[in-house]
């Protein structure tokens, strides 16, 4: 599985990535199979050098290691791309060398996008993957890519969009990522049961992402299917709200998780602020002025900092359990 996302990865992205001896900076923990196959396997397939980082919360390290080199590759995810351009010594770097830089193992925020590429003047190519499918499936590339999605299928690999119903989902409207190809698992270790659930007789991989698909191929992952919030009968995404929240200039990282009651579920919102004197209030009227009203958040919580992952992907599932509100 490894081996052949690796050469689906040369196949798709030949023309994207530099040529053998160009540095590739790999601030990710190689642990994870974004980095592992990226920064590991692909570096190695590739001929590239990779520099690692083995801190990259330490800032001041981080870019004094990239004052020193010519730096052409770039594997990281948005959480890092944004706390990068936050840094002011970062923004006088020597970019002119960069060609290719990779998004992965979470949405990339827009806003981040758009600043890396007015910075860099090198965009971010977004992709998708999972530990199932070692994991690459989609990404953009130099010569096919469209901000917002995560690009087209990579070599050899099928994607199709089923509806709850279990039917193909119509071009434009969301369905469950379902994917075949030599990168796919053949199952969990020793778990057929788990298996079973993810895997059908047929050899598509259901994701529990939620995704769409354009005229041109190109694949947009909504959320996964079980972060998905039912509002008054209608599907709530927390992505969409949380990419539109950081718009405002004032909030730095936003997570939204059902709150209220299973029964009675409600939108609940943490957010991370850079002025102190912003209100919930005045988010509030923020939210209602560029959101659906039942896209609305209930509840705003402010915090110091989100729950992450070591990869820096907030954990919704810590913040679940104190979005209850049973009085409401």
């Amino acid at each position: 599985n490894l081996l052949s996302n690796v050469r689906q990865i040369e196949a798709s992205m030949a023309g994207s990535l530099p040529g053998p001896g160009a540095v590739m900076v790999a601030p990710l923990p190689l642990y994870h199979i974004y980095a592992f196959t990226l920064n590991f396997l692909a570096t190695l397939a590739c001929g590239h050098h990779a520099l690692l980082i083995p801190n990259p919360r330490d800032s001041k390290s981080f870019i004094r290691a990239l004052r020193n080199v010519r730096m052409q590759g770039f594997v990281g995810i948005s959480t890092l791309y944004g706390n990068l351009l936050e840094k002011p010594g970062f923004r006088t770097l020597d970019f002119s060398s960069l060609s290719v830089a990779t998004s992965g193992g979470m949405a990339l925020s827009p806003q981040v996008g758009a600043a890396w590429g007015e910075l860099t003047g090198t965009p971010i190519l977004e992709g998708y993957g999972l530990t199932e499918c070692s994991p690459l499936v989609s990404c953009n590339t130099h010569r096919q890519y469209r901000a917002g999605t995560v690009g087209k299928p990579i070599a050899n690999t099928h994607v199709k969009l089923q509806t709850a119903e279990g039917g193909d989902a119509i071009l434009g409207e969301p369905g469950e990522i379902c994917v075949k190809g030599p990168q796919v698992m053949q199952g969990y270790w020793n778990n057929p049961a788990e298996t079973a659930q993810v895997l059908d007789e047929d050899g598509w991989l259901h994701t529990g992402d939620i995704g769409v698909l354009d005229a041109d191929g190109f694949l947009k992952v909504v959320d996964r299917l079980k972060d998905m919030i039912v509002v008054s009968g209608f599907n709530v995404y927390p992505n969409e709200i949380e990419d539109f929240v950081c718009t405002h200039p004032a909030i730095r990282d936003a997570c939204v998780v059902a709150g209220g009651s299973e029964l009675a579920p409600v939108i609940q919102l943490y957010v991370v602020s850079s002025d102190a004197s912003l209100t919930a209030e005045v988010l509030l009227e923020y939210c209602r002025r560029g959101l659906t009203p039942y896209k609305v958040p209930r509840f705003i919580e402010f915090r110091t900092a989100l729950p992450k992952s070591s990869l820096g992907k907030v954990l919704r599932r810590q913040l679940r359990p104190a979005a209850l509100h049973p009085d409401n």
